[in-house]
């Protein structure tokens, strides 16, 4: 009999403790991934889902230097400078290492060789003018400038032709803005 009362106890309490949620879990409005573990939802809105776009074919610029017809050669021009300050940013190594004569500002004029299938290759620095000497600068701000011209003139792209081309173009840079 004693058994039976106790059973009888055990078996109560354990109904008694399944149909009492617990404590944590009664509020309304939360949820919970274990008791005393509530679950984070993300708050604020969402925003809508939106695909990838593909990736966008080069830019293939004219060799607007080769044409006879003077419109054509500066609208040729232009479109190269437009992409050419699209994808020119002043270094952030040259503003972030700069000395107490602030990051180097002027010119850099480049060398470089566009080959018959139109990429840029070969390309070198061939003279720098800044508004200081080169000795006010440290050297890695001013290699901060070459490799940002480098990366700018190697991302461009050119119509194919029978024979490379040699270039010459000067970039400016202005902490201030290119």
């Amino acid at each position: 009999m004693r058994l039976k009362v106790l059973v009888g106890m055990l078996l109560g309490s354990v109904g008694w403790a399944a149909s009492c949620p617990a404590q944590a879990q009664t509020r309304p409005g939360s949820l919970h991934t274990a008791p005393g573990k509530p679950l984070k939802l993300q708050s604020g809105n969402v925003a809508p889902y939106v695909p990838a776009r593909p990736p966008s074919a080069p830019v293939i610029l004219p060799r607007f230097w080769t044409t006879k017809d003077s419109t054509q050669w500066a609208l040729g021009y232009r479109r190269m400078y437009s992409q050419l300050f699209r994808r020119l940013t002043y270094p952030a190594d040259a503003l972030m290492k700069a000395n107490s004569n602030g990051p180097p500002s002027g010119s850099l004029l480049f060398r470089y060789i566009i080959a018959a299938d139109g990429s840029v290759q070969s390309i070198t620095l061939a003279e720098r003018r800044l508004t200081l000497a080169e000795s006010a600068y440290p050297p890695e701000t001013l290699q901060a400038l070459e490799q940002a011209g480098k990366h700018a003139l190697g991302s461009l792209r050119f119509a194919p032709a029978a024979q490379p081309d040699t270039m010459r173009l000067r970039i400016n840079f202005n902490p201030e803005g290119h």
